[in-house]
C-alpha cells in the first residue's frame, strides 16, 4: 500500500529527541535556546506576580489543586481499608501508588511547578531585549542548546539548516513520487490492485491531485485493506479543489468584465 501524504517532520536541532523538554520545564538563566534556527540567550526567568495571572493561568491552577486533593483523598482512603482489611499470613496489601508531583506539592501558588513565568532573552549575538511567557504552545518548538552546538559550514546555519532539511523533504517526496507513477493503468491508487468490472469502484475525473499530470485516480470502494476510506479522504480534496477551481473561474470574469 501507498502513503501518498508526505509530512514534513518538525525542525529540531541535531542530537535533539523527539520532544522538547522545555514545553514542560522553563529554561534555565544563561542557557542557549534555539526555534526555527535562531539562537537566543536566556537572561533571566522569574516568576510572573500573582496579580498579573490571567482567568486561565488561574484555571490551571484551579484544576492542579483539585487533582492534588483527589490524590491526597485517595491515598488516604487507601490507608484506611489497608488497616481493616484481614489479608493471609506471609501477603501485603498493595497501598497508595508511588508519590508524584502532585503528592508532594503543598498546593501552593508559589510553589506550583507550572506557574507562570517570565523569560526575558535576547538574540546569541546581541540585539533587542524580549520576555517571553512560559508557559505557552511555543516552547513545544524550542530546544535548548549546548555551549558546543553543530553549526552547517556552508551556510552557518544551526545543523541541520535549511538546505540540508529541503534536500532530505525533496528525496522523500521523490520516493513518493516513484510509488505513485509505479501503479499500473486501471489499478486501484491505494492497494494497487487491479480494480476489475464485478468490483465497485470510483474515479475521480479532472486533475490527479497526487501525481499532477498522472491518469485520473480511482479507488475501490471495499471496506477491507483501507480502499474505502483512501476513496473518500480523496474525495474531499478533489471537492475542495473543484471549489477552488470555480472561484478562481469567477474571480477571472469578474476582472475581464
Amino acid at each position: 500500500m501507498i502513503r501518498v501524504n508526505v509530512r514534513s517532520e518538525r525542525w529540531r536541532p541535531a542530537g535533539a529527541g523527539f520532544t522538547s523538554p522545555l514545553a514542560h520545564n522553563p529554561p534555565d538563566a544563561r542557557a542557549l535556546i534555539t526555534s526555527n534556527r535562531k539562537i537566543w540567550f536566556v537572561l533571566e526567568v522569574r516568576d510572573r506576580d500573582l496579580i498579573d495571572w490571567d482567568e486561565y493561568d488561574r484555571l490551571r491552577l484551579t484544576h492542579a489543586q483539585a487533582i492534588r486533593d483527589q490524590r491526597i483523598d485517595r491515598r488516604r482512603r487507601l490507608a484506611e481499608n489497608s488497616a481493616t482489611l484481614s489479608l493471609p499470613s506471609g501477603t501485603r496489601f498493595q497501598g497508595p501508588t508511588t508519590p508524584n508531583v502532585y503528592d508532594l506539592w503543598d498546593g501552593t501558588a508559589g510553589t506550583w511547578w507550572n506557574r507562570p513565568r517570565v523569560v526575558m532573552v535576547r538574540p546569541h549575538l546581541g540585539g533587542k531585549r524580549l520576555h517571553w511567557r512560559w508557559p505557552h504552545d511555543f516552547w513545544a518548538q524550542c530546544w535548548a542548546l549546548p555551549e558546543h552546538h553543530a553549526i552547517c559550514g556552508s551556510c552557518g546555519e544551526i545543523y541541520p539548516c535549511t538546505e540540508v532539511e529541503a534536500a532530505k523533504q525533496a528525496s522523500r517526496e521523490m520516493v513518493n513520487v516513484e510509488k505513485l507513477m509505479s501503479i499500473p493503468p486501471g489499478a486501484c491508487w491505494h492497494c494497487q490492485q487491479p480494480i476489475s468490472q464485478r468490483q465497485q469502484s470510483v474515479t475521480f475525473p479532472g486533475d490527479n491531485l497526487l501525481l499532477p499530470g498522472g491518469p485520473p485516480v480511482a479507488f475501490h470502494l471495499r471496506r477491507s485493506g483501507g480502499c474505502g476510506d483512501a476513496a473518500a479522504g480523496y474525495e474531499t480534496r478533489w471537492r475542495e479543489a473543484k471549489a477552488n477551481a470555480r472561484l478562481d473561474d469567477e474571480v477571472n470574469r469578474a476582472i475581464d468584465s
